[in-house]
């Protein structure tokens, strides 16, 4: 009899942990994302985009992301086909970003690699973090996100 609630309440417990993480943390109104190096010249130095559940912005500013505060740009929109290249960083956007209080992965530009920069906004969650482009320097639950948003970039650049 103990077996059986033991196993009733550990049941119980997981299925509120389940529930709670879906809850915790909604769909993002949007991902901005892009990367950025500051010693650098061209159009492809900073390249920043804005991604909805609909729309897929670019920035036109071009500024270095700060360490210290969210990303400010000015968006133009770009077409439903470049929509269609990164609507996969939406959906493969990796929670664990979501319960990390670490904003800086990495040592991101600091010899001329350069870095990527994400921002998560929801209703109830909002937060950025700047990665190293040196993917080895990233936690393993990172990399290949990373190495997604920067051959992603890449493609919507061409």
């Amino acid at each position: 009899m103990k077996n059986w609630m033991l196993l009733l309440i550990s049941f119980m417990l997981i299925s509120a942990c389940k529930e709670r993480e879906c809850c915790d943390y909604p769909e993002p109104d949007y991902l901005i994302f892009g990367v950025f190096n500051g010693f650098c010249s061209g159009p492809k130095c900073i390249a920043i985009f804005k991604l909805s559940d609909s729309l897929l912005l670019e920035d036109n500013l071009d500024n270095y992301p700060s360490r210290s505060n969210f990303y400010e740009g000015l968006y133009s929109q770009r077409s439903i086909e470049k929509y269609a290249i990164a609507e996969k960083l939406r959906n493969q956007f990796p929670s664990q970003f979501l319960s990390e209080t670490q904003r800086v992965f990495g040592i991101p530009d600091a010899h001329d690699q350069g870095g990527v920069y994400l921002e998560y906004k929801s209703q109830t969650f909002h937060n950025f973090w700047i990665l190293d482009t040196s993917i080895d320097r990233l936690p393993d639950a990172y990399k290949a996100y990373t190495e997604l948003v920067i051959e992603t970039v890449d493609k919507l650049l061409q």
